[in-house]
C-alpha cells in the first residue's frame, strides 16, 4: 500500500529480481528509507528518498519507474503544456511569417532604378516587413503616384509573400507617335471569373485582384490616366482570371467493334517518273466512302540505286461489326482516357489549380466527370466606337 505522503509528494517503483527483494528491503530499513512492496513485487520508494536508494542499489541490477503520484502527474502535465504552447507559438509564427511582405520585385522601369521605386514605395507606407492584411493597395498606389511624378501608373500584385510591382513611366513623346494602328479599345472579360492578377501596359484598370466579373465587363479602360495626360488609347495588359469548369464523359457498356474482314483490290498503277498508267480500277459505290490503303513497291539496281518506276496497289477495307461489352475495369479505363483528352484540350491555354473527379455506373454504362478550378488570361479587346 502506498503511503498518503508518497501519493501527494511523489514516489517511484523499483524492480529487482525476486531473490533480491528481501535484501534490498533490509538495506533500505538500515538506511532509514521507508519503503513498501506492492502486489507485483515492486518496491515503492518516496521521491525524496530516491537518490539515497540509488546509492544503496549500486552494483545491483534494477529498473526505476518515472515519478508517480500527484506531483509526478503535475510535472508531466507541465511538460505536455510546454509542448502545446510551443506548437501554438510555432503556428502563430508561421502564420505571421506568411502574412508579411518578404520581398518586393519591380518591373516596367527603364530610366528609374529599383532603389528609387522602392524608396517611393516606402514613402507611401509600403515596404518589406509590412503585413499584407493591413496594406490598402489602392491607397498605396495613389500615394506612390503623387510621390514619384515620373511614373504614370503602378500596380501591386500579391503572390504568396512576394509583392510584384509593375510600373509604367511617363513618355514625353507626342501622343500621335504612340497611337495604336487599330484605333481605341477597352479590354473586357471573355468569361465570368474572379480576377487573380492584372498588369496594365496602357489604359486605366477598372478591377483589382479578388474582384468578381461577368463576361463583357471592362477590365482595362481605353483611357490614359490623368497623370499621363489623359485621352483615349488602345488598352493593353494582361489579366488572369480564376474560373470553374466541368468536364464529363459517358461510355456505353454495350458497343460494336469493327474489324477488317478482308482487303479488296481496287486499283493498280504503274508509275514512271512523273507519269502514272492505270492498269486496273474498281468502279462503283463499293469504293466511295470506304477506307483505302495503298502500297507502293519500288525497284532498285543491285539494291543501291533506285530506279525511276514503281507499282502502286490500292485496297478497299471491308469491315465486320461484332457486338461486345466492356467489363467494369475496361469501362472505367476508357472513361478515364477520354476524360484526360478533354481536360488536356481545356487546359491547353490555362493553368490547373485544383481538380476533383468522380464517377458512377449508369444504366447504360459509366459516367465520369471532373470539377476543374483553373486560371487563364481573360482579357479581350473591345473596340471603342466614336460617333
Amino acid at each position: 500500500m502506498v503511503r498518503i505522503d508518497a501519493i501527494i509528494f511523489g514516489y517511484r517503483k523499483i524492480s529487482v529480481s525476486p531473490d533480491m527483494i528481501s535484501v534490498v528491503s533490509s538495506r533500505f530499513i538500515r538506511a532509514g528509507i521507508i519503503s513498501s512492496i506492492d502486489g507485483d513485487g515492486k518496491i515503492i520508494v518516496r521521491e525524496r528518498d530516491i537518490k539515497k536508494a540509488r546509492e544503496i542499489l549500486s552494483g545491483i541490477s534494477f529498473e526505476e519507474s518515472k515519478m508517480l503520484g500527484l506531483l509526478g502527474a503535475i510535472k508531466r502535465l507541465k511538460h505536455k503544456k510546454a509542448i502545446l504552447i510551443s506548437s501554438l507559438i510555432g503556428a502563430i509564427i508561421v502564420f505571421l511569417a506568411s502574412s508579411l511582405v518578404w520581398d518586393i520585385r519591380i518591373d516596367g522601369n527603364d530610366s528609374l532604378t529599383d532603389a528609387q521605386i522602392t524608396e517611393a514605395l516606402s514613402e507611401s507606407n509600403f515596404s518589406v516587413g509590412d503585413v499584407w492584411l493591413l496594406c490598402d493597395r489602392s491607397r498605396i498606389e495613389s500615394d506612390f503616384l503623387r510621390n514619384l511624378s515620373e511614373i504614370s501608373w503602378i500596380n501591386i500584385n500579391k503572390r504568396g509573400t512576394v509583392a510584384y510591382v509593375s510600373v509604367m513611366e511617363k513618355n514625353s513623346q507626342n501622343d500621335t507617335e504612340n497611337e495604336h494602328p487599330e484605333g481605341y479599345a477597352n479590354l473586357v472579360a471573355s468569361c465570368d471569373c474572379i480576377i487573380e492578377e492584372i498588369t496594365v501596359i496602357s489604359g486605366t484598370p477598372q478591377v483589382k485582384a479578388g474582384d468578381v466579373v461577368k463576361k463583357g465587363d471592362v477590365l482595362i479602360l481605353g483611357l490614359k490616366p490623368i497623370e499621363s495626360g489623359g485621352g483615349l488609347c488602345y488598352a493593353e495588359g494582361r489579366v488572369i482570371g480564376r474560373m470553374s469548369e466541368e468536364v464529363s464523359v459517358e461510355v456505353e457498356r454495350e458497343h460494336e467493334v469493327r474489324r477488317v474482314e478482308r482487303k479488296k483490290l481496287s486499283e493498280i498503277n504503274i508509275n514512271f517518273f512523273n507519269f502514272s498508267i492505270n492498269i486496273f480500277k474498281l468502279y462503283g459505290n463499293s469504293v466511295n466512302g470506304c477506307d483505302i490503303i495503298k502500297n507502293i513497291k519500288v525497284f532498285s539496281l543491285f539494291g543501291e540505286k533506285r530506279l525511276p518506276f514503281s507499282i502502286s496497289t490500292s485496297y478497299v477495307l471491308e469491315y465486320d461489326s461484332t457486338p461486345e461489352s466492356y467489363d467494369d475495369t475496361q469501362i472505367v479505363k476508357i472513361a478515364s482516357e477520354r476524360l484526360s483528352v478533354k481536360m488536356l484540350s481545356l487546359l491547353s491555354d490555362a493553368d490547373l489549380v485544383k481538380i476533383k473527379t468522380d464517377g458512377r455506373y449508369t444504366d447504360k454504362g459509366y459516367q465520369m466527370r471532373s470539377q476543374i478550378l483553373l486560371t487563364r488570361e481573360v482579357a479581350e479587346a473591345s473596340p471603342i466606337v466614336l460617333n
